[in-house]
């Protein structure tokens, strides 16, 4: 299995355990999971309905389902070993003569590979520059089965990269250069005619927030009128939530580092001040999954 195959895997198993810890803590707390259920709205997974090309093709008579939308953000990780980090102004040879690996990452890249890798019909909107990190990215997208005729490459701007500083220790530090990820949209070129299409046709729109906090909000109000859930992965940065974005969105899945982040720094230390930052939260959002007890 390749490096890049690899995360995506322990990405799934991560959201897979993610999903078993929530229930098993509602199944042990059920006045919890009544509160839950006491005010559904329209329910987290109402219109929700991916495609997946094995069930298209084994079954005619089944209902016509719709495909996911991913819009985010894509990058190439550069993985560089190192013994420790330099001090300011000294020079380190890296103890690996052949660090260095390039993988393609980026959290809407990831989602959209790990969708696909499920066989879920994915489409990818995202900023690319027009150099050899984009050809990487596109092309490791396109082996997962992702649809990036969406996406966009800006000759002006470089493709999103980061720098991974790998210790023996296990520990890791981590530099963005956000480049294309934030530079290459615009809200004239999001709102294409394909773009609009695919998006009336979705069965739920996935977002991050390593794009501009505007592409986000105009897309979950474009899905919202057309009663397409949105789900938001919260990561990506340690700023609180956008109150106008908030009441968009269907599905969050914050660890409890972000649930802090996103509520604005209200203290996340045990279960009870875990539950008061859930309901201020959730105040603006139909349903909240969060990913307790992993806080990787």
């Amino acid at each position: 299995m390749s490096a890049s195959r690899c995360t995506v895997a322990l990405w799934c198993s991560t959201m897979q355990k993610a999903f078993q810890s929530l229930s098993r803590r509602l199944l042990s707390r059920p006045q919890l999971a009544r509160q839950l259920r006491a005010n559904p709205v329209n329910g987290p997974f109402q219109h929700c309905s991916f495609s997946s090309q094995q069930e298209s093709s084994s079954s005619s008579d089944e209902s016509e389902t719709q495909p996911l939308l991913v819009v985010g953000s894509a990058c190439v990780d550069c993985f560089i070993d190192v013994e420790r980090l330099p001090l300011r102004g000294e020079t380190l040879a890296s103890p690996n003569t052949r660090t260095g690996t390039l993988l393609p990452g980026g959290k809407g890249a990831n989602q959209a590979a790990a969708a696909a890798s499920f066989g879920a019909q994915t489409f990818f909107n995202g900023r690319f520059g027009d150099d050899d990190d984009a050809n990487t990215i596109s092309a490791t997208m396109q082996g997962f089965g992702v649809d990036i005729s969406l996406s966009q490459r800006d000759p002006t701007c470089p493709s999103g990269k980061a720098f991974i500083f790998l210790e023996p220790t296990g520990d890791n530090s981590i530099i963005i250069v956000q480049g294309t990820n934030i530079e290459g949209w615009t809200e004239e070129n999001l709102k294409t005619d394909a773009f609009e299409q695919r998006l009336k046709e979705a069965g739920a729109v996935m977002l991050q927030r390593e794009i501009p906090d505007f592409i986000n909000l105009e897309v979950a109000k474009m899905a919202t009128e057309h009663n397409v859930p949105v789900l938001l992965d919260v990561g990506g940065t340690d700023a609180p939530l956008d109150p106008q974005l908030a009441p968009y969105i269907t599905i969050c899945w914050p660890n409890e580092t972000e649930l802090m982040n996103i509520s604005g720094g209200l203290p996340t230390d045990n279960e009870q001040q875990i539950a008061e930052v859930y309901f201020f939260v959730v105040n603006f959002v139909f349903s909240l999954l969060q990913g307790l007890g992993f806080r990787n």
